[in-house]
This record gives structure tokens, C-alpha cells and sequence, in this order.
């Protein structure tokens, strides 16, 4: 059996050396340290659980990895670059989806960077047209991938969310403006 060597406290020391006799150091030391390997090991099992917890709580498979892309390019391009209408104009596209319709393989990116998507329910099709602003790069990208509907869901779903968000702000920003006529007094 291998020897480890221990070092108590001088004072722990003087009180253990007349209890000798009656105390196996060796056995104490052998049954604290298996409690303390002991605990320590669950307690790296309840870590290594914990990882993988947290792990596969940030994992995403393919198709939701897609749309959290999507969503992060729409919320960009709301707070960045869209115009209120166009905001509207995309979040419109959960109406068509409402409708029945699905997205179809038709995707074009214009020479303009403008954007149509092609619908469809069952044998019925419908255009619409994207706001040129919408990064129509992004989306030529994305219509390549296996997800590419979850791309463009998501996208309208990060707009959407800007949307909502600033929705009663502005509101309130044209009650302000309606409620303080000019100085004409029009």
C-alpha cells in the first residue's frame, strides 16, 4: 500500500500525541480522505452534468440554428436599415403564412438587391415583393441552404420583434406631435 506523508498543526499535533494509543491516525486519515474523494468525485459528476445541461441548453440542431440566423438578419436589418413601412411590409409575411401558404423553391434576388419570394397553397401561387433594403445578398445565401424557410421565418420573426418593440413608442411619439401644433398654429 503506498504512504502519503500528512502534516497536522503543531497544537492539533501536541493533543493527538497522548491519544496514540487509542487513535489509528492511519484509519482516520484513510476514512476522511474516501469521504472527501468521495464528494469531491460526485460533485465533478454534478459539474460534468451541469456542462452538458448548459451545453445542450446553447446547442441547436441545423433547422433552428437557421432560423436564429434568420432572426438575427431581420433584427439587424430593423433596427438598422428599414424604413416603418417596410417593417409592416415584412411583417405581413405572417398573414400570408396564415393564409396557407408556404414558401416555395422561387426565390430572386434582383439586380437592384430587391427581393421576391414565391408562395404557395396547394396549386394557388403568390409574389411578394421584399422592401429593397432587405440584404438581398443574405437572402440569395440562405436560399441555398436545406433550411432556407426557417431562414426567412426567422428573419421575419427578428423584424417582427423590432416591430413590437417600437410600436407603441412611436405611437405615443405621434400622439406627442399631433397633441403641440407648430407655431403657425396649424
Amino acid at each position: 500500500m503506498p504512504s502519503i506523508n500528512i502534516y497536522v498543526p503543531g497544537p492539533l499535533a501536541l493533543r493527538l500525541e497522548p491519544l496514540k494509543e487509542r487513535i489509528n491516525v492511519s484509519e482516520v486519515c484513510q476514512a476522511a480522505l474516501e469521504r472527501a474523494v468521495d464528494a469531491e468525485e460526485v460533485a465533478g459528476k454534478g459539474d460534468r452534468i451541469q456542462r452538458v445541461v448548459e451545453r445542450l441548453a446553447r446547442a441547436r440542431s441545423p433547422k433552428e440554428e437557421a432560423r436564429f440566423a434568420g432572426r438575427q438578419t431581420g433584427v439587424l436589418w430593423a433596427e438598422e436599415k428599414a424604413a416603418w413601412s417596410e417593417l409592416l411590409q415584412v411583417a405581413d409575411l405572417q398573414r400570408v403564412a396564415a393564409e396557407g401558404f408556404a414558401l416555395g423553391e422561387d426565390l430572386k434576388v434582383m439586380a437592384n438587391g430587391s427581393v421576391t419570394i414565391r408562395w404557395r397553397h396547394g396549386t394557388k401561387f403568390k409574389t411578394e415583393y421584399l422592401p429593397e433594403s432587405v440584404p438581398g445578398k443574405w437572402f440569395a445565401e440562405a436560399a441555398k441552404t436545406q433550411y432556407f424557410d426557417r431562414h426567412v421565418w426567422g428573419f421575419v420573426e427578428g423584424a417582427v420583434e423590432v416591430r413590437d418593440a417600437v410600436k407603441a413608442e412611436l405611437a405615443r411619439r405621434q400622439s406627442l406631435d399631433a397633441s403641440h401644433p407648430d407655431e403657425t398654429g396649424s
